[in-house]
């Protein structure tokens, strides 16, 4: 893989490196589910030790940048314009169950704004890499979006939820049921910025989430946009959920979620 950016090249191999232990440990967590805590404690540490390996491997080559991640939290560099966002396991519920749906993610911002991505399905062997203007790509070959105009016809993602949620998130509800009503085919795997690589390679036409918001997914977020995808927040006055479709199909789409056809 050819990058622009040395950064690049950097979080691959830092995801490769650390998803030797992921891999490893998840085929461990596999045989101890029908431990009622086992597999659940065990995932958690394989999660701990691959953000340390992400932490180590990113921060000696560049001890300088911040770093953020979910188990280790913030880390403050002594440039306060690079920050390192990296998820070890996002889909982690599937990771502790063992259901291989789950990716790594690694971004760099650069004042705030993503400038490349790099997300690994090492169950698949598959790098998904992206730079702010040059385009996103599957291991050594571009992708792009799904050109469908038609939002009847899509196939896409939307997050799972629990009970408390549904009961207190009528919206949800009542958008499932327009996209389900329409005709459109609907698919809930559990790992968010896995459905967008998804979205960004045309596996799935769209996306949308009631509760995760764009900016919490910078490598996700533009991945899709080099692409050629569109992502926005659900709710546009309070700034949260998202939805994202290939540009073409995408305001038929994000209308039918949002409500505004009604």
């Amino acid at each position: 893989m050819t990058a622009h950016d040395p950064n690049l090249n950097l979080a691959v191999r830092a995801l490769r490196k650390a998803s030797r232990l992921l891999v490893r440990d998840f085929l461990e967590v596999r045989l101890l589910l029908p431990s009622v805590k086992g597999s659940e404690q065990f995932a958690n540490q394989a999660l701990q030790r691959a953000e340390s390996t992400l932490h180590e491997e990113l921060l000696a080559a560049r001890p300088h940048y911040s770093f953020h991640s979910p188990t280790l939290g913030a880390i403050e560099g002594s440039d306060p314009t690079r920050d390192w966002i990296v998820n070890a396991v996002d889909g982690f519920v599937n990771y502790s169950q063992g259901i291989p749906h789950w990716v790594m993610t690694a971004s760099l911002l650069h004042k705030d704004k993503p400038v490349l991505a790099a997300i690994f399905n090492p169950l698949e062997n598959e790098m998904f890499t992206a730079e702010t203007g040059i385009g996103s790509r599957l291991n050594n070959g571009r992708i792009r979006v799904s050109r469908k105009s038609q939002a009847a016809k899509f196939v896409v993602g939307c997050e799972e939820i629990s009970r408390q949620q549904f009961e207190m998130d009528c919206d949800h509800d009542a958008s499932l049921r327009r996209v389900m009503s329409s005709g459109i085919q609907c698919r809930s795997f559990g790992s968010i910025s896995q459905d967008l690589v998804h979205v960004s390679c045309g596996r799935l036409d769209g996306y949308w989430s009631h509760t995760t918001n764009p900016a919490s997914l910078p490598a996700a977020t533009l991945l899709l946009a080099e692409a050629g995808g569109l992502i926005e927040n659900l709710n546009r006055k309070e700034n949260s959920g998202l939805v994202a479709a290939g540009s073409d199909g995408f305001r038929s789409f994000a209308a039918l979620v949002r409500g505004d056809a009604d």
